[in-house]
């Protein structure tokens, strides 16, 4: 785990996914230690996107959910690592992209048809 979700307003050709599916799983691993093999990746591109009152330029919104907590530096580095990904592949500034980083129990999450808090 985790599971992150990109959503851009940005229409995306299958090489720009997967170099951010690629790229986006080398900076959980690096970063925060999460492995490929436990992440899931949804990217969702060419979505209505306003911000600041507009859906022009190109913007993009980052969610990270995961089981515990990161702390505040891994936060940022991994905010960086993914404003600068956006940027170099697909053109989205830094300063039109959110994060959001929602951290929560294994209680409330369920893989392979079990709760993992019962593994």
């Amino acid at each position: 785990m985790p599971f992150i979700s990109i959503t851009t307003n940005v229409t995306l050709t299958t090489q720009h996914e997967v170099r951010i599916k690629s790229e986006t799983a080398r900076i959980m691993k690096d970063i925060a230690g999460k492995p490929e093999e436990w992440l899931m990746i949804a990217i969702q591109p060419a979505t209505l996107l306003f911000f600041q009152g507009t859906s022009d330029p190109r913007t993009a919104y980052v969610e990270i959910k995961y089981i515990g907590a990161f702390a505040a530096e891994l936060k940022e580095k991994i905010v960086k690592g993914i404003a600068k990904l956006l940027q170099e592949e697909i053109g989205v500034s830094p300063d039109r992209l959110y994060v959001h980083f929602a951290g929560s129990s294994a209680a409330d999450w369920a893989w392979s048809g079990t709760m993992l808090s019962c593994t």
